[in-house]
């Protein structure tokens, strides 16, 4: 068996600071965890792909920009990550939320597990891109949750007549939404 420079350079450390097999564990775990992603499968509440019953479903639809990141919690009946992001609200289409604004995505990376968790394959957001987000308000948290896979749709850069665009399409699924019928 070959040894790693990196576990003995652990064990080293451990000894120096704790013992031997805090070291090896350390060494060990951080050479067998590979990075990967996992994808987290979920019943739906509502059927996202259907634009209009997304906005029957959401408190909010909104075109904004995501100015950061602000890090993770975990969901507490679910045990999924959680990330947070702060996100400038550009323009309403349903709702008046105005100004800045913390809205949680499902998914997100996991340290001791290496793995980055997405929620039915839906990528994180990007700091610096617009989406139109249709969210959930969590009173308890004071936060908004995106509705998972289809409720984060990237705007594509572009010219002051393409948000015009994509702000009148959205106003039109809102004012054509089928109201969602089922717990909230």
């Amino acid at each position: 068996m070959k040894i790693r420079w990196s576990i003995i350079l652990s064990a080293l450390f451990g000894t120096v600071f704790g013992g031997v097999s805090v070291g090896l564990a350390t060494g060990l775990v951080g050479d067998l965890r590979q990075f990967q992603v996992q994808e987290v499968h979920a019943q739906l509440a509502v059927d996202g792909s259907d634009e209009r019953r997304l906005a029957g479903f959401a408190d909010n639809v909104f075109r904004g920009r995501v100015v950061a990141k602000q890090g993770q919690a975990t969901h507490s009946t679910t045990d999924v990550p959680l990330t947070l992001w702060t996100v400038d609200v550009l323009s309403n289409f349903k709702g008046n939320l105005k100004g800045t604004i913390t809205v949680s995505q499902f998914g997100g990376y996991e340290p001791f597990s290496n793995t980055l968790k997405l929620m039915e394959d839906d990528a994180l957001l990007s700091v610096g891109s617009e989406y139109v987000l249709a969210v959930k308000f969590d009173a308890q948290n004071n936060r908004y949750f995106i509705a998972p896979k289809f409720g984060d749709i990237k705007v594509p850069d572009g010219s002051a007549k393409s948000f015009t665009a994509v702000d009148n399409h959205w106003k039109d699924v809102v004012a054509n939404e089928i109201p969602f019928e089922g717990p909230r």
